[in-house]
């Protein structure tokens, strides 16, 4: 089961946008994301998760080059975040999180992630 981004994102699925931030892909380009306001507050979520992993992961991180058919482990976990923080199951997107970074990134994780999940654009849905 992957997170479906909202209708004007139809069929990009929250991993394949995480990939594009994770490699540097979205950098000069608006065609993943689109150009409306809750296509932006998707990329900045994303940009904000990319940068808590990247500093505050509990060990290397794996993230498919985007376009792979392959999840990995880190993605999955990412994911299972998202959709439980829109299931508004904040302890079971903690522990999720748990895994993927330490202890006092937690927070800024789920934080991280809000907007797409939970907050007024609400861009994800479990599909």
């Amino acid at each position: 089961m992957h997170i479906i981004l909202n209708s004007r994102l139809r069929g990009i699925t929250m991993i394949e946008e995480f990939r594009t931030i994770w490699h540097g892909c979205h950098a000069h380009s608006h065609s993943e994301f689109g150009r409306g306001a809750s296509a932006q507050i998707a990329k900045w979520s994303l940009e904000r998760a990319e940068s808590v992993l990247k500093y505050a992961a509990r060990g290397p991180v794996r993230i498919a080059p985007p376009e792979s058919e392959a999840v990995t482990p880190h993605e999955r976990s990412l994911e299972a975040v998202a959709r439980n923080l829109a299931q508004g199951d904040r302890s079971q997107a903690r522990l999720h999180a748990q895994w993927l970074v330490r202890p006092q990134a937690v927070e800024q994780l789920l934080r991280a992630l809000d907007p797409i999940a939970t907050g007024p654009a609400k861009l994800i849905r479990a599909a």
